[in-house]
């Protein structure tokens, strides 16, 4: 089967969500299907190098603007000749309000599938509280987003709440749940080194800019836990967090930050998931975690144990703005117990491991 995965990460550099795409590209071609990616990128660069695809860079070297709308749309149209050459069997996007010429999409004969990661309607009405955007680019997001949706050939969520929250906006399309995953095969990468730390350290990844992260309540409780509780938070500002038990790091490739996570004891999921007015998510960062043997703790009910048990290395809290403090003892209990071990990451591996998670994606494709 062949699938083409459009992105707009720029390929100078990637994030989370890059590195994720990425080695999905990966897995899926390890399972013997021809995936390439294709980036309209903001920014050319080498970051993508290593993937299997094409990069149409939508910077325009001389910074004319006019110029650079007929530029960016060279582009597009040098994309859409591209998958028209190529004619891959799926076109396989993130849904977003950035929908990077869809509505041609479908002269190619390819069944277009998006992947919801976002209850945009929630999510807006964030950002419209704190000011993120004004009203008509919220208008804007939501009538790209419901617009796209509703022309797809098929949704697949990555949690059940996504795909509870963004059904009404299809019609008689095909939906499935797939999870995030990560590829286990990096752990022989990695060995950690957290058993010299001399109180538990917990690591969170996550900005400011992105208020159901909660990088606020973290900076309430890290403050109460000093002398108790060490901390390293990937991705805020030093301004962000001043405390004698925090150790703030920028973002980092994905080698860099496993390496830091390698040396930390405990890892928190995201905190403030009930500011989008949800429960459930399936969070990248978790699944980095459970790739190094770390135990998480959890505000929310992460996808791959919905109805379920969850294991003994997995602290679940509840998704409220008095959590952390209100469970201090019970949070201190558990990274008390954990410090300077890990547990196996192979009881992991039926929750994320990609070639197991991936391949439900495929069976998804294959069917619609």
């Amino acid at each position: 089967m062949k699938i083409a995965y459009i992105i707009s990460q720029a390929a100078d550099k990637l994030d989370g969500i890059g590195d994720k795409v990425v080695g999905q590209i990966s897995t899926w071609r390890e399972l013997g299907h021809d995936a390439r990616i294709m980036s309209f990128a903001p920014r050319s660069g080498s970051a993508l190098d290593s993937t299997v695809g094409w990069v149409f860079g939508l910077e325009y070297p001389l910074g004319d603007p006019i110029l650079g709308k007929i530029y960016r749309l060279f582009q597009y149209l040098r994309g859409l000749w591209v998958l028209f050459w190529w004619r891959p069997d799926v076109v396989y996007a993130r849904a977003g309000y950035r929908p990077f010429g869809c509505d041609l999409w479908s002269f190619l004969g390819a069944k277009v599938i998006l992947e919801i990661n976002s209850d945009l309607v929630k999510e807006v009405e964030n950002h419209l509280e704190t000011g993120a955007v004004d009203v008509a680019e919220g208008q804007r997001r939501l009538t790209l987003w419901k617009d796209s949706l509703a022309k797809c050939d098929g949704m697949i969520s990555v949690s059940y709440q996504m795909d509870e929250a963004n059904i009404q906006f299809i019609t008689s399309q095909s939906h499935a749940v797939v999870w995030n995953s990560v590829d286990f095969g990096e752990a022989a990468n990695y060995v950690r080194t957290n058993a010299g730390n001399p109180r538990p350290k917990l690591c969170f990844i996550g900005s400011k800019d992105y208020s159901w992260n909660g990088l606020d309540i973290l900076k309430d409780f890290a403050a109460e836990m000093v002398g108790k509780l060490d901390f390293v938070v990937i991705g805020a500002s030093d301004n962000d967090l001043r405390s004698e038990n925090v150790e703030v790091v920028p973002y980092l490739r994905r080698d860099d930050m496993l390496k830091v996570l390698a040396g930390c004891d405990v890892g928190l999921g995201t905190l403030a998931l009930f500011r989008k007015g949800l429960n459930e998510c399936s969070a990248l960062k978790v699944r980095d975690y459970a790739l190094l043997g770390m135990p998480i703790i959890l505000a929310y009910k992460e996808t791959p144990f919905v109805g379920q048990d969850v294991p003994n290395w997995i602290l679940e809290i509840p998704n409220n703005e008095e959590s952390l403090k209100e469970f201090s003892a019970k949070i201190l209990s558990f990274c008390e117990k954990w410090k300077g071990i890990s547990f196996n990451s192979n009881e992991a591996k039926p929750f994320y491991h990609s070639a197991y998670v991936e391949h439900r994606r495929m069976e998804f494709f294959e069917r619609n």
